[in-house]
């Protein structure tokens, strides 16, 4: 059966979300219904090695592995804090920039005290990325790949608090004047670099689906 034709007998959108982060796991479910996706919880319990040395190299590797347990498609994303002042960092390190087994406060710590260091002023650029990747079968050869982008500037002012999720606690979008995390979880819904890239899967699969 080609792609095309497969695409043509699927009645509803259902994808296999391949992590056990909780915190990805709600945000997705909650942009999904506004895309019109069900959002499947992932039946495998070990996690694969992240040994990508990119976004989408890391995203492939977590959505291959999943995929070889089920029959359905496959979606895994990869996202980080990008600092162009600095490289890049913390980049594909986002989630244990300061260490292993990294908390978001320790992270953002770690982040800002670099900043400090470097005497980079109150806000210094960054933006968040993201890398979403949709597939078959683990030897899909043509997975659906898209990416999303939200710019803005990471704050150098220590915090007292670290309401929310990743770097939001320390990330202003560009043309806003608050941290992500102290704005409605409506803007996160509708600005994201998540919501960007889990946006143009979507358009994709209902192009190749038609």
């Amino acid at each position: 059966m080609t792609r095309t034709a497969f695409f043509s007998k699927i009645i509803n959108m259902k994808f296999v979300l391949a992590t056990h982060n909780q915190y990805k796991k709600l945000e997705f479910e909650d942009l999904a219904k506004t895309l019109g996706v069900l959002i499947l919880d992932n039946p495998v319990q070990d996690e694969p090695l992240e040994t990508g040395k990119t976004f989408v190299e890391n995203a492939l590797i977590k959505a291959r592995h999943t995929s070889g347990f089920v029959d359905t498609w496959v979606m895994a994303e990869d996202s980080g804090l990008c600092v162009p002042t600095l490289g890049g960092k913390p980049g594909i390190y986002s989630a244990r920039f300061a260490g292993s087994n990294a908390q978001s406060k320790d992270n953002i710590i770690k982040l800002q005290e670099l900043l400090q260091t470097n005497d980079l002023g109150e806000k210094v650029y960054a933006y968040y990325y993201a890398i979403i990747v949709l597939l078959q079968h683990p030897n899909d050869p043509q997975p659906i790949i898209e990416e999303g982008i939200m710019q803005g500037y990471v704050t150098t002012i220590s915090q007292q608090k670290f309401d929310g999720f990743g770097y939001d606690p320390i990330f202003i979008p560009s043309g806003e004047k608050q941290q992500l995390s102290q704005l409605p979880k409506e803007y996160k819904q509708k600005h994201s670099h998540r919501k960007l890239a889990f946006q143009r899967v979507v358009d994709k699969f209902k192009m190749l689906k038609n």
